[in-house]
């Protein structure tokens, strides 16, 4: 088989041949292996722009076409902890990694309300009161990348899903990195809390799952929406998506929950609500398929906005794989809000209720409840109802006491009340700021089906 890799162009053996051949000479003779090798030989023929060919890696995303990705699942138990490298992304630009993070916890760690991000429920009367949370002394937590010599800071350490118990403790984590070596196909990854320490040795190939390319696209309200890449993973059907605007770019649609399984076989808990309106594929036979899950950009902080270019989102959309017999499909955005930061408005918490003016937009602070032995205040408000679109859903954010912090209770039905929360000084007086709007076109993308 590895006679096979003299079909591939000589700039892509020059770049990746040696990491080809380690794999080729690893693996058994197998049909599906030389598959593979021919189906991986046309495609650098077909795209010799690697720049512009992208690749899809499970879990992050998809990624440029030069992408080096984990060769097989990456793991080591020390010190009551189980630390797993379930992906990596490793391209010329960076080095990303999702981890999964097991350990049985240490005596729990009791944190103020004051430093906690507990949401309190939506009722009506007095606000709860707020118990101490559990939580690990993560402040400490630092990783960094060897290859041979070299050792590379990792530049962000980010949880993106997290349980705490007394008895255990797990999350998955995302550690960014700067790039690799373009030669390197060995790493290891050290992970440390300040007194112990794990390592985790790790191989990378070239990324395998090809992505199509695709240029579906519609503009409406100068909203534009486009499907720019297409993968077949696992029995589904992974669609690359972006969004843009003149405006910052918040909610696209709103799915269902969703039961996401990670490599390790682990299940995230489901939160139920109502009120989904999700992406939706519908097929040349009429058949509809609701999106079953996002995978969103691991960067904790997106690209800086450039004034005078519109705000972009993208992300990856995955759907049950169509059948074979489908050839094109309707991929239907419902909605896409965005933020006009704009209006403000200013509220004195000694007068309430108060009906209030964001621009052109209306609502209603119904009170504005303190929690005891803190300077946060849980504000009810109303949106009044209107016909008009764009459809006014809430403020984008509310500031009281300088640089205090602030939450809210997600996006309210119609006419429902919500709650937003901040901390507040002396006298109690705070400031909405911008407008979440929602544009209900809805978009609609005709895409071609690649082969499965």
């Amino acid at each position: 088989m590895k006679h096979l890799l003299r079909l591939y162009p000589r700039n892509w053996r020059d770049r990746y041949g040696a990491e080809i051949g380690a794999l080729v000479e690893r693996q058994r003779l197998s049909v599906k292996g030389l598959l593979d090798l021919l189906k991986g030989a046309a495609d650098a023929h077909l795209h010799p722009a690697l720049a512009a060919q992208h690749v899809f890696v499970p879990t992050i995303g998809f990624r440029p076409g030069s992408t080096r990705t984990l060769l097989e699942r990456a793991e080591t138990s020390a010190d009551g902890t189980h630390l797993t490298i379930l992906a990596v992304a490793a391209t010329p630009e960076r080095t990303e990694l999702m981890v999964e993070w097991e350990r049985v916890s240490e005596p729990a760690v009791c944190v103020s309300p004051a430093e906690t991000e507990a949401a309190p429920p939506v009722e009506m009367g007095a606000p709860p009161k707020r118990p101490p949370s559990i939580a690990p002394p993560e402040s400490r937590l630092s990783a960094t990348l060897s290859v041979g010599s070299r050792v590379l800071e990792s530049t962000s350490v980010i949880t993106h899903s997290v349980s705490y118990s007394s008895a255990e403790s797990w999350s998955v984590r995302s550690m960014h990195f700067p790039a690799l070596p373009a030669g390197a196909r060995r790493a290891a990854l050290r992970v440390s809390d300040g007194e112990r320490h794990w390592i985790v040795p790790f191989r990378l190939v070239p990324a395998r799952l090809t992505a199509t390319p695709v240029t579906a696209q519609s503009t409406k309200d100068d909203i534009t929406v486009k499907v720019t890449d297409l993968a077949h993973h696992d029995d589904q059907l992974v669609v690359g998506m972006e969004v843009s605007a003149g405006q910052t770019v918040r909610r696209i649609g709103q799915p269902a929950p969703a039961m996401p399984i990670l490599p390790s076989g682990r299940k995230f808990k489901l939160a139920r609500g109502a009120g989904f309106a999700p992406i939706v594929l519908e097929d040349d036979r009429g058949v509809r398929r609701d999106e079953i899950r996002r995978i969103f950009p691991l960067r904790e902080q997106p690209d800086a906005h450039i004034d005078g270019e519109r705000f972009v989102q993208r992300f990856s959309v995955l759907f049950d794989e169509p059948s074979t017999e489908v050839r094109s499909m309707i991929l239907i955005v419902p909605f896409v809000e965005l933020t006009d930061q704009r209006p403000s408005a200013v509220a004195d918490l000694r007068q309430l209720p108060v009906d209030l003016e964001l621009g052109e937009h209306r609502m209603r602070l119904l009170s504005a409840d303190a929690y005891p032995g803190s300077d946060h205040r849980h504000m009810k408000l109303v949106i009044e109802l209107s016909a008009t679109a764009p459809r006014f859903i809430h403020p984008a954010a509310v500031q009281g006491a300088p640089g205090g912090s602030y939450s809210w209770g997600g996006s309210p039905e119609r006419g429902e009340p919500f709650w937003m929360e901040a901390a507040v000084g002396d006298p109690p007086l705070v400031t909405f700021r911008g407008a979440v709007l929602r544009y209900e076109s809805p978009w609609r993308l005709e895409i071609p089906l690649p082969p499965s």
